[in-house]
């Protein structure tokens, strides 16, 4: 169901199938019984742009919210489970799949423009934040570590802001994407998430 519609209305429920791979969310209008309709999922979300928002309790059935980023915007997926425990098994299969997918994928590069100049990010699960002058040379025009980054925010559009503290010109970052960057955003807090996890700094 869309977040926009009503959950007091039976009738706004549509029943899917969904399915967890290694890097995907995946929704089917049925269960597919073939490789071929396997392949071909009614939507695909990759699991490192994806979060779990949240779950409420309504009409004594257990919902949950899921958001999907991507280069057009953000989706958001308002399911139902049948009971409590169906709630808990996809939270955590949904929170971990997305931790799984930081440590394996462990790096994402994008092209994108700093003070008018074409340049390539590149987030790193290790090393943090890296910016490169675009070119064969791929020269490093400033590196920044995860525990440096103070806040981040977007425009919803195509601007990417990064503010690692300090009074340099290297300390708050603006960086045209060209594209909705949402989805750097969702797998930048994937990335820390899956860190903090992996210290075991969770609730």
């Amino acid at each position: 169901m869309s977040s926009s519609e009503s959950s007091e209305d039976a009738d706004r429920w549509q029943a899917v199938f969904a399915a967890v791979t290694d890097s995907e969310l995946r929704f089917y209008e049925s269960a597919p019984w073939s490789g071929e309709s396997w392949k071909t999922p009614a939507e695909g979300y990759a699991l490192i742009a994806t979060r779990l928002v949240g779950s409420t309790k309504r009409q004594d059935t257990p919902e949950f919210s899921i958001r999907c980023a991507t280069v057009e915007g953000v989706v958001t997926h308002q399911l139902r489970a049948e009971t409590h425990r169906d709630l808990a098994v996809w939270a955590k299969t949904l929170v971990n799949g997305s931790h799984a997918s930081a440590v394996t994928q462990r790096e994402f590069v994008c092209r994108c423009t700093w003070k008018g100049r074409p340049v390539q990010l590149v987030i790193h699960y290790e090393n943090g934040f890296t910016l490169l002058e675009a070119g064969t040379g791929s020269r490093t025009l400033w590196r920044h570590s995860f525990d440096q980054l103070r806040h981040s925010s977007d425009d919803g559009k195509r601007m990417l802001f990064l503010d690692f503290g300090g009074n340099g010109e290297e300390s708050e970052v603006e960086l045209d994407v060209e594209v909705c960057p949402k989805p750097i955003v969702f797998i930048l807090h994937n990335f820390l998430s899956a860190k903090l996890h992996r210290l075991g700094l969770y609730a």
